[in-house]
């Protein structure tokens, strides 16, 4: 429980989290019956890969057991390009395996979304090549995200900073403001709220903005991997592409970053009519998955397929690794993480969607060594969580937060001010309006949260669902954290 707690600790900052932060007892969370979310301390969600492969620079070394968390993925960049003097706020530099016999042109670090070990360990036959590069490459067994919540704003923004969220502010999907509205932090693809540079930034500005250092995702969560851009003291406008969920077009916030020349629809296009084929029919459908909006086709692999193809052409069209200065790209596959949302992974999508994506890792091999040349590229891999299955295969309760909400507000803000002293309850924990605070503290709350039993969180008259694996009476929180102190260490007895 202690190194939950520290998860936790290391996801807080300020008057951005919550005050109260409830732990649930796995395999619960804080979520709808049909919503999955991927939010909290626990290993199925917070156990990833990290694989860093590169002929000629990395060493063959496998696995290696050294404890490490994302922080320290950008101090370990530092390092293979040679940028002496960085310093990350939380991370360290781990060198093992790394050879030291010249810098490499490009680095490429490739994000899985959703792709922790709980997805890969379900199909160890599905990713043959990403099992080359463990073998010929390193691997780190005991990688961890390092922080909680476990949500791609804040790993990523954590990758790309050296820095937990702790340090860079960038504390979940939605964060508290100062005047109390609730927003995505790095909403429309601004950084402002992005508290700590990046090793991009840092790098950019300190070789007066020579190398290349770009970004091509899908959201504005995956930004804080390459940083302010332009927003940042002696910066530009690095080259940043999200591809959207809705429309095929590639898009980015102009004031910070540069659009690069990459849409290739009529590519995508032919994507879809293969992935519509693998089936054996052409009906517009991938299986029984439909093909019909930008939407669909992003849960396939015509949409891993075609991130590649952009990948390749930002590469060649922006002349990423094309000299001797070390360049930095860093690259989301959303995929999995999407079909992971909308079907779970035990859905028979995921180990397709995994076999695409480890096919299109041989593949950006193959282009790397005929574009930016042989032992002069080195790819990392990693993932920013695991995934969460529905509760009708975990067993889990799925928590109603509106209801624990209500229930809070009853017991300890029976006035009529029309201020409930429970603001929000979500999956990271309880925002709490502190100023209404009277006769009652945040640790009261917090005992009070860790005596909560399901019966208190159902509906009137509504029975106990029959996957669930427990009982009505159970206690459905493992332990409470008050501003990072852990004030229930244990809800059990």
């Amino acid at each position: 429980m202690r190194e939950l707690a520290q998860l936790s600790r290391r996801g807080l900052y300020k008057d951005r989290s919550p005050e109260v932060i409830p732990i649930p007892a796995e395999p619960n969370f804080i979520g709808g019956e049909t919503t999955l979310v991927h939010s909290g301390p626990w290993e199925y969600l917070t156990r990833v890969p990290w694989i860093i492969y590169g002929p000629g620079h990395i060493d063959a070394r496998g696995d290696i057991g050294t404890p490490v968390t994302m922080a320290d993925l950008a101090p370990t960049t530092a390092e293979l390009i040679g940028f002496d003097g960085y310093r990350a706020p939380d991370g360290k530099p781990r060198t093992e395996g790394l050879t030291q016999r010249g810098t490499p042109r490009l680095v490429v670090t490739v994000v899985w979304d959703g792709g922790g070990y709980n997805v890969l360990n379900h199909y160890p036959d599905s990713w043959p090549f990403v099992s080359k590069m463990m073998e010929e490459g390193v691997s780190y067994t005991d990688f961890s995200i390092g922080s909680n919540p476990s949500v791609t704003p804040s790993i990523h923004t954590s990758l790309g900073t050296g820095a937990f969220p702790r340090s860079h502010g960038v504390v979940g999907l939605k964060m508290r403001t100062q005047d109390g509205a609730y927003v995505n932090p790095v909403g429309g693809s601004d950084p402002a709220r992005i508290m700590v540079p990046s090793l991009s930034d840092l790098y950019d500005r300190a070789l007066d903005n020579k190398p290349k250092t770009g970004m091509l995702g899908s959201v504005s969560w995956h930004i804080g991997m390459v940083g302010h851009g332009a927003a940042f003291q002696g910066g530009d406008r690095d080259p940043v592409a999200l591809l959207e969920h809705e429309r095929p077009v590639v898009k980015t916030n102009p004031s910070f970053y540069s659009l690069p020349d990459i849409d290739a629809p009529g590519q995508l296009d032919r994507l879809v009519d293969e992935t519509d084929l693998e089936d054996g029919e052409r009906d517009g459908k991938w299986f029984d998955r439909p093909l019909e909006t930008q939407k669909d086709i992003s849960k396939t692999p015509a949409a891993v397929r075609y991130n590649r193809v952009l990948l390749e052409r930002m590469i060649e069209r922006e002349g990423f690794g094309a000299d001797r200065i070390p360049d930095l790209l860093y690259v989301n596959f959303k995929s999995m993480d999407l079909a992971g949302h909308a079907y779970s992974f035990l859905s028979k999508d995921m180990p397709r969607l995994l076999e695409a994506e480890d096919s299109a890792l041989r593949q950006l091999k193959r282009f790397l060594d005929a574009k930016v040349g042989k032992e002069r590229w080195v790819m990392m891999l990693t993932a920013d969580h695991g995934q969460t299955l529905f509760p009708k295969d975990s067993g889990a309760w799925p928590i109603r937060g509106g209801e624990l909400a209500a229930d809070l507000n009853r017991r300890f803000d029976p006035s009529a001010d029309g201020v409930d002293l429970i603001d929000r309850v979500g999956a990271s924990g309880i925002y709490v309006n502190t100023d209404q605070l009277e006769d009652v503290t945040l640790n009261e709350i917090a005992r009070w949260v860790g005596d909560y039993r399901l019966s208190e969180n159902l509906k009137d008259s509504e029975e106990v669902p029959g996957y669930y694996e427990g009982e009505r009476d159970d206690r459905i929180f493992d332990a409470v954290l008050v501003r990072g102190k852990l004030v229930v260490p244990s809800c059990e007895g």
